[in-house]
């Protein structure tokens, strides 16, 4: 089970000008925080900005006695704050256990050793970072923690915004960071409270106060910091003596995941983003070949229905018309009646050309030459109607002179679901860097963003519609009977997996453990399954994705050749039974 790190940051609420007063309500606060393994307070915490006055002796003296009476009164393994040195200079000082261990002058950088975590200090203002980034990325920084007391201004929260998540995404840290100054004065400047986490680029947590104290606690795991600058090549801190701050590790309980980390919270932008990525990619192939045909298979489920309104999106972007989407629907031995009819809604709704070629009795002639008994529902009469059928949509492409569009997706790729030389096949894919748990939000989006009103009752149904290759006979009432999820487990379940291997490189244990997190209402023992199948399936599987059709790489976690690959007949021996 990870270890983690709870890392406490205070922006207290002080009485300006009386540090008695305001230390008095801050022990308060921190015995609240006492569970932390570290807590961390902004400058000026014991009574506020004074300006002049912080040189007079009397302040010096009262901040002095109120400091002391700080130190004594706690007894935490870590306690970092902004104070005043012997010569009235505004410092930051850390604590161990209540005893002194240093003391760093505002303004500058002061690296730490925190045990798992190479960490820095930073208390020379948000608006500065960004200059001295190079230094930064070369010492390995995991975590930052930047502290000040900035004034608040109509524009201020957007422009930190700006530099802090930079700083996070270039140094490929955890970025915590603490504004003070509420109850401080406000002329000529107004302060308010504010606290923020920001990881590789994005926000995890936002809140500001201009009359009320801000508190946050986070939960920082040292095994997913690592991990990412491992799997990307970021440096790693040089060994050298740091001061060392003894912050003991937890396992939390309370610890939250997001069961969707693909996306963020306001995804519509993303959703369009991606969606537009798709159908560029697709057209500025189709524009450098020369070729102004797309073919597709159209079988009523999801990934082909996305794969099908790109190609519309693309033509769009080319000025062709709609009809050169040659949209074709193959019918099998498993094709329901519900999908097939929504593929036939789907095509001509969109102006495709849309063309039917059954496949029954072709497949059955193909068991006749090879001696398969249609009876026996094994891995060879499945994937022989996926081969059927890529070989249609290849012979389709060469008749019309266009390109087969391929409409698997990154689920797929990552669990191996998917027929070599089947569905596996095309000349340009446009899904595989799309998730199944992105492409059912992506394709609801499109449904009621109201640009496909043609289809959008259809795109509904095929939301709804159970998951299936449908390669097997129906039921006896003519539903699926093939559902993919009952076999390999939610697929929710292992896009989750997926993204925390690749971005981070987790061990099964800790999959285990954030997935846990991430999907409360799951039993442990399922999902400790679906772990070992993810596993044992995506490294089986990497020979499909050795020669997979060329993609772009539009999303940041992806299984394109240039993001992540891996010889295909290696060995997963290093995590079984883990």
């Amino acid at each position: 089970m990870p270890s983690l790190m709870k890392i406490g940051l205070l922006s207290n609420r002080v009485t300006l000008g009386d540090p008695e007063k305001t230390v008095s309500e801050l022990l308060a606060l921190i015995k609240s925080h006492a569970d932390c393994g570290v807590l961390v307070l902004p400058p000026h915490c014991l009574g506020g900005k004074v300006g002049k006055l912080s040189t007079n002796q009397g302040w010096m003296e009262a901040v002095a006695e109120a400091a002391q009476s700080l130190q004594k009164a706690v007894d935490l393994p870590a306690l970092i704050l902004g104070c005043y040195d012997e010569r009235g200079e505004a410092c930051y000082r850390f604590f161990h256990r209540g005893e002194l261990i240093s003391e760093a002058p505002l303004g500058e950088y002061r690296l730490l050793d925190m045990g798992d975590l190479r960490a820095c200090l930073y208390t020379g203002g948000s608006s500065r970072l960004p200059f001295d980034l190079g230094r930064l990325e070369k010492e390995g920084i995991e975590l930052m923690l930047v502290c000040e007391q900035a004034p608040a201004t109509t524009v201020s929260r957007e422009r930190r915004d700006e530099v802090l998540k930079l700083c996070s995404r270039v140094l490929g840290c955890r970025l915590l960071y603490l504004n003070g100054g509420v109850g401080d004065t406000s002329a000529p400047h107004l302060y308010e409270a504010a606290a923020a986490d920001y990881f590789l680029g994005d926000k995890l947590f936002s809140r500001e106060d201009t009359m009320e104290l801000v508190c946050y606690e986070a939960m920082v795991d040292p095994a997913i910091i690592k991990g990412y600058k491992r799997t990307h090549r970021l440096p790693f801190p040089p060994e050298e003596e740091l001061l060392r701050l003894e912050v003991p590790l937890c396992n939390e309980a309370s610890f939250a995941v997001c069961a969707d980390p693909y996306l963020p919270e306001k995804s519509g932008g993303f959703l369009e983003r991606l969606f537009s990525l798709q159908a560029s990619s697709l057209a500025v192939r189709m524009k450098n070949i020369g070729v102004q045909k797309a073919v597709l298979g159209v079988s009523g489920g999801l990934d082909s229905t996305l794969a099908l309104l790109v190609c519309q999106r693309a033509m769009d972007l080319l000025g062709l018309p709609a009809q050169n989407v040659v949209a074709v629907t193959m019918q099998g031995f498993g094709t329901s009646g519900r999908t097939y009819e929504n593929a036939l809604e789907l095509m001509r709704g969109l102006g495709c050309t849309v063309r039917e070629v059954p496949i029954r009795d072709a497949v059955l002639q193909h068991f006749m030459d090879i001696g398969q008994d249609p009876q026996k529902h094994d891995i060879a009469y499945e994937n022989a109607q996926a081969r059927e059928r890529a070989q249609i949509l290849l012979d389709i492409s060469n008749q019309i002179g266009g390109i087969v569009v391929g409409t698997g997706d990154l689920s797929e790729a990552a669990l191996g679901f998917c027929t070599f030389a089947g569905d596996h096949i095309a000349n340009y894919n446009v899904n595989v860097c799309v998730t199944k748990t992105m492409m059912r939000k992506l394709v609801s989006h499109l449904a009621e963003s109201g640009r496909f009103c043609s289809v959008s009752t259809v795109l509904r149904d095929i939301l709804a519609t159970p998951i299936s290759p449908e390669l097997l006979p129906a039921d006896e009432t003519g539903d699926i009977a093939q559902k993919t999820e009952e076999i390999l487990g939610p697929y929710e379940l292992h896009d989750f997996f997926l993204y925390y291997f690749l971005q981070y490189g987790l061990s099964a244990r800790s999959l285990q453990f954030y997935a846990q997190r991430a999907f409360p209402d799951l039993p442990e023992e399922e999902i400790k399954r679906c772990v070992k199948l993810f596993l044992r399936r995506f490294v089986q599987n990497q020979f499909k994705r050795s020669c997979a059709p060329d993609c772009a790489s539009l999303t940041e976690v992806n299984l394109a050749a240039d993001a992540f690959s891996f010889p295909s007949d290696c060995s997963g021996g290093f995590f079984r039974g883990k």
